[in-house]
């Protein structure tokens, strides 16, 4: 038998989760790591709202596939707990693509050799939201950021890696993120075992400029952005705090196995 955590990472919308989530599973040592993005789990927007989807509110809870979401969760935790050291076991998530709004019709399949220790981490801005998620968890972390970072990173997400134009992004920011933040995120806090702070700094803002003019843009249009980091996966802004670093190692050694 292999034994078997559950990592929970809720937070606002661009505030660092992924960045979180990305540097835990990099810290942790001889653990086996599953890591699943909650955006798998969106629903397909009805024909009406695919028609108007610079008014659709993703930022809204109703627009996850809740009983799919928990189900993926218990049967991947079910999977692991009855697998033994070295046994190969094949999971599935649901796949959501962001450019079309829409579910594919099959899930994504993946492999994983069996270790002794296993940590799936969930991490998405309602993950600490649905009294089921939180059931399965053995830790519960709120990434928090404050409104400046959070309008910035995602302008600079949604711009390079999402090909949005910047009057959708700033409409969709201040119609729905941020005050779905303040009403249905933010109140998740409260389910929290650990909140980390993880707000930008004038010279983090500095960096990312400077990493946009080395890699060759500078007029900082929309499609010589998105020209210009086509095909990277560069984090332009990344936690960097002494919070976002010590709850990783708090963490990663709560996890590890000697």
């Amino acid at each position: 038998m292999v034994s078997v955590k559950v990592v929970l990472v809720g937070g606002s919308s661009a505030g660092g989760k992924t960045k979180f989530k990305h540097e835990l599973m990099n810290a942790v040592k001889n653990v086996v790591v599953i890591p699943i993005s909650l955006d798998c789990g969106y629903r397909t927007p009805s024909d009406e709202d695919l028609a108007n989807i610079k008014t659709y509110d993703f930022d809204h809870p109703d627009a996850f596939d809740w009983p799919l979401i928990i189900q993926t969760a218990r049967t991947i935790v079910a999977q692991v707990k009855k697998a033994s050291l070295g046994d190969i076991i094949e999971y599935e998530l649901p796949s959501y693509d962001f450019t079309t709004h829409k579910r594919a019709e099959n899930m994504d399949k993946f492999t994983i050799t069996m270790g002794t220790s296993t940590v799936i981490i969930l991490e998405g801005i309602f993950a600490l939201y649905h009294q089921d998620l939180l059931a399965l968890a053995d830790v519960r972390i709120f990434i928090d950021a404050d409104e400046k970072t959070r309008i910035f990173r995602r302008i600079i997400r949604d711009l390079l890696f999402r090909k949005r134009d910047i009057l959708s992004i700033a409409f969709q920011t201040l119609q729905f993120v941020e005050p779905a933040y303040e009403a249905r995120v933010k109140p998740t806090r409260a389910n929290a075992s650990l909140m980390v702070n993880n707000h930008i700094t004038p010279s983090e803002i500095s960096q990312v400029m400077q990493t946009l003019r080395d890699m060759g843009c500078n007029n900082f249009e929309t499609e010589e952005m998105i020209k210009t980091v086509r095909g990277k996966e560069e984090t332009f802004v990344d936690g960097c705090g002494d919070q976002f670093k010590d709850a990783i190692s708090l963490i990663a050694s709560f996890l590890s196995v000697a």
